[in-house]
């Protein structure tokens, strides 16, 4: 009787704790890792000592070195080798030449993957305006990469790329990759829907609540942040309240205590409209996440900068029917499309105002053609389960 080996893969992952698994991009290797094995996968995760709150996750063994950096060389070496996988799926990023020496050495098949969105000029400048001197610099970094064709070396080192969007696919081609290299596969969401023809009949789509002169609620969720644009979401709300009365905010800040959660209760309690936002803290569950996207008429998600490819709070939009609002840059149009949201020119109030309000003011008619939308892009879109499918089967090749 012949006994099939299990091939191993380990997926390198800085501060892969358990805090950080329901974001990007840990979700993106969570959600792969504990799937794999069911397509005859040895999973490792290798990560920082950082992460010292988890041990094994399911299938998942965790592996953690002091530091993972070109600096702790001779060790990384010894343990990647310790633990003599197969193949070795690796997160790229503009400073990913640091790790060259590394990844030269290595005698082992390496698949580089790309968790956020390869950053262009008009990013820079976005995190400038912001004041975010550490989203400037890695927008510059990426742009020196662009221009220095990063990909043409980077390709003498991986036998392929992982991609989250046909965006970077298309950037990595201009780099100097060849396209039968570039493997586009996208975070999955966690499941589809079934027998869900009814969402579409068009007596249940106009029977949805949404008319111009009732009030309705926008809503953000995630980390407080300035690089998630909370700030500029508040500046923009002063515009539009001025100018329309009918729309409250309500703002799922995720966690709670931290500098940016008192920082975002200061600013509401002296805004123009603070009788009009409502602030919920803290960690909430998947069932008060969804219900709370039901109950609004459309999210606002208006990022600075995306600090990880594909986020995953826009499928969960869409898979209530409903649009986003979002910026410009990268790693949001592929997303938002033509037709499941708008996005503002720049990381502007006013501009970012403007949709807002068009999107408060919308007619139930043009509304519904925005819901179809999303509820037919999401009706198609691979689960978890396809993703790391997929995944597998081009680590096969």
């Amino acid at each position: 009787m012949v006994v099939s080996m299990k091939r191993k893969i380990v997926i390198v992952s800085y501060q892969f704790q358990k805090k950080n698994l329901r974001l990007q991009p840990w979700r993106y290797v969570y959600e792969l890792a504990i799937r794999l094995p069911k397509y005859g996968w040895s999973v490792s995760v290798l990560t920082d000592k950082y992460s010292g709150v988890i041990e094994n996750i399911n299938d998942i063994a965790l592996q953690e070195l002091t530091e993972i950096s070109p600096y702790a060389k001779n060790k990384l070496l010894f343990f990647l080798e310790k633990l003599s996988p197969d193949i070795i799926l690796w997160p790229l990023g503009a400073k990913s030449i640091a790790y060259i020496p590394i990844l030269a050495k290595l005698k082992i098949r390496i698949a580089g993957y790309i968790p956020g969105p390869i950053l262009k000029t008009s990013d820079f400048f976005a995190a400038y305006k912001a004041k975010l001197p550490k989203e400037c610099f890695a927008a510059a970094l990426w742009v020196l990469a662009c221009k220095f064709r990063w990909g043409k070396l980077m390709k003498s080192f991986c036998h392929e790329f992982i991609v989250l969007s046909d965006e970077n696919r298309r950037k990595m081609v201009s780099m100097g990759v060849d396209q039968s290299m570039i493997h586009t596969i996208t975070a999955g969401r966690d499941k589809k829907i079934e027998n869900s023809n009814h969402l579409y009949r068009e007596k249940i789509l106009t029977a949805v609540t949404h008319h111009p002169e009732s009030e309705k609620v926008a809503l953000f969720m995630g980390w407080p942040t300035r690089v998630r644009g909370i700030e500029l979401l508040l500046n923009s709300f002063t515009l539009v309240a001025r100018k329309y009365n009918n729309l409250r905010l309500k703002i799922l800040a995720r966690g709670k205590d931290s500098d940016a959660h008192k920082k975002l209760h200061f600013l509401v309690k002296r805004h123009f409209a603070r009788k009009k936002i409502e602030v919920i803290d803290g960690f909430l569950n998947k069932n008060d996440v969804q219900s709370h996207i039901k109950k609004c008429d459309f999210g606002i998600l208006p990022f600075i900068q995306v600090p990880a490819d594909r986020p995953i709070s826009f499928l969960e939009f869409f898979a209530a029917g409903k649009p986003v609002v979002s910026t410009d840059v990268s790693g949001i149009s592929e997303l938002i499309g033509e037709d499941r949201g708008a996005m503002s020119n720049g990381c502007n109030p006013r501009k970012l105002a403007e949709q807002i309000l068009k999107f408060a003011k919308m007619s139930d008619i043009e509304f519904m053609k925005f819901r179809n939308a999303c509820l037919s892009f999401i009706r198609t879109y691979p689960d978890w389960d396809e993703i790391a499918l997929k995944l597998s089967k081009v680590l096969e090749i």
